[in-house]
C-alpha cells in the first residue's frame, strides 16, 4: 500500500513570519549528490531478522557522503541566518544542550523546494529500499540545530529520533570544530536501555539527555569531510547525539525529515513525544498526518477490493481506516485534556 506523498504548504500560518529575500532553490546548482560510501544494516546492530522485516527499510546508518555544492551550502547558510532573524519559536531540553528554532518548512520556500525535491527523495529512497516523500508533518520536514554558544551546555544528548527516516547535513564547517562530531551507538535500542539502565526501550524516545556514557568501544564517531556533507539514518532505531564541544564554535546541522511511504509498516512517528513541542502548529499537523494515512487506506478499498470478494474483507479494512483515526482523535483528545 504506497502513499503518495503530500505537498509542504505554500501558505505561511500567520503565527510564523515568512522569510522575504532568501535564493530560489535550484537543484542543478545547490545539490551534488554523491552516494555514501558505506551503507550499514540494521542486522549489522545487532537486530534480528523479524525486527528488520518489520521496518520499511534495513539501513540503519550510511558513512557521510556529498549532498551540497559549494552554492548550496552557501545558500542554505543564508537561508538559516535569515530564519534565525525571523525570531522564530524555538525549541530547547531542560536536560540536553540543542537549539531548535521551529517552522523552517513554513517560512522559507527555499527549504520548502530543497525538501520536496523529487531528485532529493529518489536519492534516498534508493539508499533506504523504499520509497520515501517529505515528512507529511512540517515541522519534521525540516530542522536546524544549532549548539549552544557556552561550551559547558553543549552536550547535545543521547536520544532517538521521533520519526524514521532523517538526512543529517552539516551546514557550519567542521574543520572549525574541536569535539561536535556525530556519535551513534552500535547496537539495538535494547541493547542501548539495558546499557543506560531504563529498561523498557520506549524511555529512550521520551528521555533525553540523561544517560551516562556508553562503553568506548560501542561508540561510532563521526566527523564530517567539510560543510554540505550528510549522513543519512533511521533515527528511530539508531540511539545518537552530537559530542559536546571543547571549545566555543558554531555547529549547525539542518535535517530533513522523510517518512515511509508504504504504510504496510508501522508509523514511527513518536507523538507521545512530539506533542510536548512547542511549534504551534504541532497538533493540525499530527491531524493532516493521519488523514494522509486514513485516506490512502481508503482509497485501497476504492481501487483494489474485488466486488467478488467475502465482504469481511472490506469489512476488515474500514476497521483499519476506523483505528487510525479514532488513534489519532484520542492522542489529540488527550493532548487537550492534559493541557486543561
Amino acid at each position: 500500500m504506497i502513499a503518495s506523498s503530500i505537498p509542504l504548504p505554500q501558505r505561511t500560518p500567520a503565527c510564523y513570519a515568512s522569510l522575504e529575500r532568501e535564493p530560489e532553490f535550484d537543484p542543478a546548482r545547490h545539490l551534488a549528490l554523491e552516494p555514501p560510501g558505506r551503507v550499514y544494516r540494521l542486522h549489522e546492530f545487532g537486530y534480528g531478522a523479524d525486527e528488520c522485516a518489520a521496518h520499511a527499510s534495513d539501513v540503519a546508518m550510511t558513512s557521510p557522503f556529498r549532498v551540497l555544492s559549494p552554492q548550496g551550502v552557501t545558500a542554505l547558510r543564508e537561508v538559516g541566518e535569515g530564519f534565525r532573524r525571523l525570531r522564530p519559536p524555538t525549541e530547547g531540553h531542560p536536560d540536553a544542550a540543542y537549539v531548535k528554532p521551529r517552522g523552517a518548512a513554513f517560512s522559507s520556500k527555499f527549504i520548502r523546494d530543497f525538501c520536496a525535491c523529487p531528485h532529493l527523495s529518489q536519492f534516498l529512497s534508493a539508499i533506504a529500499g523504499t520509497q520515501l516523500a517529505p515528512h507529511t508533518l512540517p515541522t519534521l520536514a525540516a530542522s536546524f540545530v544549532y549548539a549552544p554558544q557556552e561550551v559547558e551546555k553543549t552536550n547535545q544528548g543521547w536520544h532517538l529520533d521521533s520519526l524514521g527516516f532523517a538526512l543529517v547535513i552539516m551546514a557550519s564547517d567542521p574543520r572549525t570544530l574541536d569535539g561536535g562530531a556525530f556519535e551513534y551507538f552500535r547496537g539495538t535500542i535494547a541493547e542501548a536501555a539495558l546499557w543506560a539502565g531504563v529498561g523498557d526501550p520506549a524511555h529512550l524516545r521520551t528521555t533525553i539527555g540523561t544517560f551516562p556514557d556508553f562503553p568506548a568501544e560501542r561508540i561510532a564517531r563521526v566527523v564530517y569531510p567539510e560543510a554540505g556533507f550528510g549522513l543519512f539514518m533511521q533515527g528511530n532505531l539508531v540511539l545518537h547525539r552530537g559530542e559536546p564541544l571543547r571549545r566555543p564554535a558554531e555547529r549547525c546541522v539542518f535535517v530533513p525529515g522523510f517518512i515511509g511511504r508504504d504504510l504496510r509498516f508501522p508509523d514511527p512517528t513518536n507523538w507521545p513525544e512530539i506533542r510536548r513541542w512547542n511549534s504551534p502548529t504541532i497538533r493540525q499537523e499530527f491531524a493532516r498526518h493521519k488523514a494522509w494515512r486514513a485516506r490512502t487506506r481508503l482509497d485501497g478499498v476504492i481501487d483494489t477490493l474485488p466486488f467478488d470478494g467475502p465482504i469481511e474483507s472490506f469489512d476488515a479494512a474500514l476497521a483499519d481506516v476506523m483505528r487510525e483515526l479514532d488513534e489519532a482523535r484520542r492522542e489529540l483528545s488527550g493532548d487537550a485534556s492534559d493541557r486543561s
